[in-house]
């Protein structure tokens, strides 16, 4: 919503300030649909399945009873999941226990 709010503002202004001849209902119809076309389908989207999250277990990982509407997979070692739409969550403030490199 920023970026669209933003990048209108800045095309209005542009317009208000070079005099250009333009449509005030167009402008906001064009914020509107932009809006819209990008938002709607992401909304429905999201709640079409359950979104997989993979956490790391340590540090605050509250967020995990937080949000019942996400399938939570705890990862147990260090390994990326083969998941296209993985999304990892760690708290960065946590204690980690170092991972082993792999020889090159």
């Amino acid at each position: 919503m920023p970026a669209f709010s933003t990048t209108f503002g800045v095309a209005a202004a542009v317009l208000l300030v070079s005099r250009i001849s333009y449509g005030g209902s167009m402008l906001i119809a064009g914020y509107l649909a932009s809006v819209g076309v990008t938002f709607l389908p992401g909304n429905f989207n999201q709640h079409a399945e359950p979104q997989r999250m993979y956490c790391v277990p340590a540090g605050k990982t509250g967020i995990v009873d937080d949000a019942p509407y996400v399938d939570w997979v705890r990862m147990i070692e260090p390994v990326v999941p083969n998941d296209l739409h993985a999304a990892i969550v760690v708290d960065h403030r946590g204690r980690h226990q170092p991972v082993e490199r792999l020889p090159k």
